[in-house]
């Protein structure tokens, strides 16, 4: 561990946060975990880390816990990711979010949510 034993109280949520993709993929896929309990580990994980690390703006809990038990629940698209949580750079337009190019000294010229059209 980078910074000491995580916070995490679950032995399973810790092992969850700790593996690739392509794992998180094939535990998800074959029903050993569901799809929310890794996005509940990684948000976990983003909760105890993120305050020294400073690394996120923008954590979209609820989505990404909705869209888990959507593919939980056989709704969502199956497919080879599905499930697995991840992040994206502020410097690239997604639904929802506001995008400040990656600056936050920009707000608010040049500041559009990324469900409206970029200029």
């Amino acid at each position: 561990m980078y910074f000491g034993e995580p916070l995490v109280t679950s032995r399973q949520a810790t092992a969850l946060w700790a593996h690739d993709a392509h794992a998180l993929a094939g535990v998800i896929a074959d029903r050993e975990v569901t799809a929310v309990e890794v996005v509940e580990a990684h948000l976990r994980r983003i909760t105890d880390i993120d305050p020294i690390l400073n690394a996120t703006t923008a954590v979209l809990a609820e989505t990404a816990l909705a869209t888990a038990a959507e593919v939980d629940g056989g709704a969502a698209s199956r497919g080879p990711l599905a499930g697995v949580p991840f992040t994206v750079k502020n410097n690239l337009d997604v639904a929802g979010p506001t995008s400040v190019r990656g600056h936050r000294g920009i707000r608010p010229a040049g500041l559009h949510r990324g469900d409206d059209p970029a200029p």
